[in-house]
Formats: C-alpha cells, sequence, structure tokens
C-alpha cells in the first residue's frame, strides 16, 4: 500500500509534528497552511512542498493532519472531504467527526508544544480513535514510531483527558505567571522556584498528588494563610485564586 502524509496548519502542533514525522523517517508529501511564511518555513524544515491550494489526494490512503484551532477544524473538514484524503484531527476536545465521503480519525498527543522548546516525544502519549478499523491501525502503527507510547481512547473520555489536562497544565502554568509577577514586584528572581516546580512536577508524577500534598492550608495553618492574604491586599486576581485554592485544600481529606 502507497502511504502519503500532509499536514494542515503551522503552528506550534503542526510544526512538532511535522518534525518527529521527519525524524522518524516519513515523508511529508504538504504542507498546506493559510499563513503562507510559516508554511513555507515548515516545509523546508521537514524538506516538504508548501501548497497554497489543497490539490485533490492522488493515492487511495492519503492521510491529512488538520492541525488547527478547534474552532476552524468543522469547517476545514466539510471543505476538505471530497477531495480524496482520509481526515486526521489532532484535537483534544472534540469529537470524531462523521463523514460519508471519506475516513476520519482522531491522533491526540497528550502534550504542550511550545515554538521556542523542543518536545521529548519519548514522554509523549498518543491517543487515536477511528470507527474504520484500517485507519486504526494505520494511525496506531504511527503513533508507536513516533511516541511508543498509545492510547485507543472513545471522544468521550479524551474530552475529559483534556479537561484533565487544563488543570495540569494551562492551569498551573497560570499559576507560575502569578507567582512570577508576585517575586518581580520585589525584585526577587524567579529562578528560585526552579528546583521547587521541578520537584513539584516530579513528584506528582512518581506518586498520588494528593499523598504529596505540602503547604500551610494542609496543615490547617490559618496564622500563615492570614499573613499570605495581607501580602495580596490590592491583588485582587491573585487574592481570589489564592481563596479558592485554600478552600479546596482545607475541605480535603489527606
Amino acid at each position: 500500500m502507497i502511504l502519503k502524509y500532509g499536514i494542515v496548519g503551522s503552528g506550534n502542533l503542526a510544526t512538532h509534528l511535522a518534525k518527529r514525522m521527519t525524524e522518524c523517517g516519513y515523508s511529508i508529501d504538504f504542507i498546506h497552511s493559510r499563513n503562507e511564511k510559516l508554511g513555507r518555513t515548515l516545509s523546508k524544515v521537514c524538506k516538504s512542498q508548501y501548497v497554497a491550494e489543497l490539490p485533490l489526494a492522488n493515492v487511495d490512503a492519503f492521510l491529512l493532519f488538520v492541525c488547527t484551532s478547534d474552532t476552524s477544524i468543522q469547517g476545514l473538514f466539510k471543505e476538505y472531504e471530497r477531495k480524496g484524503y482520509y481526515l486526521i484531527h489532532c484535537s483534544g476536545m472534540l469529537p470524531l467527526l462523521k463523514s460519508r465521503k471519506t475516513l476520519t480519525g482522531v491522533f491526540y498527543p497528550v502534550q504542550t508544544f511550545a515554538s521556542k522548546l523542543a518536545a521529548d516525544w519519548n514522554k509523549v502519549t498518543i491517543c487515536v480513535e477511528s470507527k474504520n478499523i484500517k485507519l486504526e491501525k494505520l494511525l496506531l502503527k504511527l503513533a508507536k514510531k513516533l511516541s511508543g507510547k498509545t492510547m485507543l481512547l472513545s471522544s468521550k473520555k479524551r474530552a475529559h483527558l483534556h479537561l484533565a489536562a487544563v488543570f495540569a497544565n494551562n492551569f498551573v502554568n497560570a499559576n507560575y505567571t502569578m507567582a512570577m509577577n508576585l517575586l518581580k514586584s520585589q525584585n526577587i528572581p524567579y529562578s528560585l522556584l526552579e528546583g521547587l516546580i521541578l520537584q513539584t512536577a516530579n513528584n506528582a508524577t512518581k506518586l498520588k498528588p494528593i499523598e504529596v500534598q505540602t503547604g500551610p492550608a494542609k496543615r490547617h495553618d490559618m496564622q500563615t494563610i492570614k499573613a499570605h492574604k495581607l501580602l495580596l491586599k490590592g491583588k485582587l486576581k491573585e487574592r481570589k485564586v489564592y481563596d479558592l485554592m485554600t478552600a479546596f485544600l482545607l475541605n480535603s481529606k489527606f
């Protein structure tokens, strides 16, 4: 069977996926992006070609990975489904999209991708879904080559995984931003938290997070909590987050 691969998008996910596929010996037929500058740059990186208009698929098994925003994926699927591609989206939250004209699937890497930092794909789990056994096997085979960690996951379970990822990554990163701003206001270097941040993440992956919880709220140290709140005077957003998280911890069973 002749297999071909194309990528739609030129953002963080598209870039990391294209690079990883190239590193693993996969040849990407083209990059299609509405941002021509980024699309051409990415196509050079993965030794591919940039296409301004999506051509018709020229083989039976042409996997097209749509790595764009969730709000645009559904519309793009409708636009592309007549062109002969197997349409694959990489969203954690969107369900498996249906089509009467082609095969569809999901290829979701459980990872945060930053433009300036390399990703360790050996630690990335890729969740796969398709109603078609043939496409499911193709996606699983690719996933195992890229990361070695794969899982078949339904749309419903993947949505819950994505929600959990928001708590574990997006909200945690927002906390880092607040911590950085608090330190900056006192001319204290953020780098002083590096060891704490790394050890916290390591602890939470080695044991259950509730087993490694520390801090004044866990100890019900109300004197320290009161002192913290005084330091947050005038910082309404940070105080609101502090109150919510402290209340959650005070009411948790350790």
